[in-house]
């Protein structure tokens, strides 16, 4: 609009100039204020004919209602200086559905649930990260969405929606939880499925929760402390079972001493030792007098008298 102006500025410069050529000398002014107002028009227009598009965004022109095909790119461009520009954000960008609280999608920002195969219903914290394809942005401008919010509203949003529930009625609650990476992957490849020909590019799907129904989180959660309980017993009962193994060799290396002592101790070798034992206890000061075994054998157990000298 501020260039239709200018230019009807610049007509009426163009009159005030040639009329006057056809008055007297006093009323030439009104020539050099046309050729000012010219100058000045002119100036206008060739700023409306730039335009500055900033970094990750694309711009689309609107010239009297209708969508160029002409791209504007980051940067300064040439554009039709009757043109409206509009701007699409082509970075990449986060849609995220979370059940915040873990109670339900009634606290959550934008929370999904869905059904598995074997009749669960799950609630699942999901992220996407996707961009716009900016070489689609025209025609997305003329047949989805004026604005990156409105796009995601009309594309993003129900496209992820859908294919995150179309997967997950394929699979069961099991599957769901140990083939994550898989899960993940297959709702990305519908998504994209899903919005084929449609400007957007999906980057990468971030499953970060599943939740099962309570009565099934209550099962699950009473498994796993039977589990635990029976990994404590068995850890127990594995320790009492070592236990028991250091007392049978110990009792068994007992065993065996003895029987070597056994076999070494006849009765001569019990005498030599009684005898060096009497020796020591004769020279001590606390012995007053030791008698000598009486047994044939000389194998009975001496009998020391002590006292003070």
């Amino acid at each position: 609009m501020r260039a239709l102006f200018a230019l009807i500025l610049i007509v009426v410069s163009f009159i005030l100039i040639a009329a006057a050529k056809s008055v007297p000398e006093k009323t030439k002014s009104i020539r050099r204020v046309g050729f000012g107002m010219m100058l000045v028009m002119g100036l206008m227009f060739l700023l409306q004919s730039l335009q500055i598009i900033n970094s990750g965004e694309v711009g689309v022109q609107l010239v009297f209602g209708k969508v160029s095909t002409h791209i504007l790119s980051e940067g300064i461009n040439i554009k039709n200086p009757f043109a409206d520009v509009s701007t699409f954000t082509i970075r990449l960008k986060e849609y995220t559905m979370s059940s915040a609280r873990g109670e339900g999608c009634m606290y959550g920002d934008d929370c999904i649930s869905a059904l598995t195969r074997d009749n669960l219903e799950i609630k699942i914290d999901v992220s996407i990260w996707y961009r716009l394809d900016p070489t689609k942005a025209a025609n997305i401008y003329r047949t989805i969405a004026k604005d990156d919010l409105a796009f995601m509203n009309s594309i993003v949003r129900p496209a992820i929606r859908t294919a995150i529930r179309d997967i997950t009625a394929e699979l069961t609650f099991t599957d769901i939880i140990t083939t994550r990476e898989k899960y993940t992957r297959d709702i990305l490849q519908s998504f994209d499925e899903i919005t084929e020909n449609k400007g957007v590019i999906g980057d990468k799907i971030l499953v970060r929760n599943v939740m099962p129904p309570l009565t099934v989180k209550g099962a699950i959660e009473k498994k796993l402390m039977q589990q635990q309980e029976l990994a404590a017993k068995e850890y127990e009962l594995d320790k009492m079972r070592k236990d028991a193994d250091i007392r049978r060799v110990e009792a068994q290396g007992i065993a065996d001493a003895q029987a070597i002592i056994q076999e070494k101790l006849t009765p001569l070798y019990v005498q030599y030792l009684a005898i060096e034992a009497y020796k020591t206890l004769a020279g001590s000061d606390n012995t007053t007098f030791v008698i000598l075994p009486t047994n044939p054998n000389a194998a009975g157990m001496p009998l020391i008298l002590n006292g003070a000298k």
